[in-house]
């Protein structure tokens, strides 16, 4: 009689144990689905912004968008070349 209750309270403090076990483990994993969800949305919202500002960038370097700014900042071409410095000697006369 003593040894099937001693293998009962055994076997009941070992199923305690497993249990507890498997209630970490089940938060453990559920704390980490949650952190992969907001991960998962953050990068969802990162690529959408990064889309966003790619097409701005891609506006703003294109010609027409250049050039009309440039006319809106009172930018003309020049009618004749400008040059800072006499132009280099290529060979000399003997």
């Amino acid at each position: 009689m003593k040894i099937i209750s001693k293998t009962a309270i055994f076997l009941f403090i070992v199923v305690l144990i497993l249990e507890g076990i498997n209630i970490y483990l089940s938060n453990k994993i559920s704390l980490d689905s949650i952190k992969a969800t907001k991960i998962t949305s953050q990068i969802e919202d990162l690529s959408e912004k990064n889309t966003l500002l790619s097409s701005e960038v891609i506006y703003s370097l294109s010609l027409d968008n250049i050039s009309s700014r440039a006319a809106y900042l009172g930018f003309v071409e020049p009618k004749e070349p400008i040059s800072f410095a006499s132009p280099l000697q290529v060979a000399l006369k003997k």
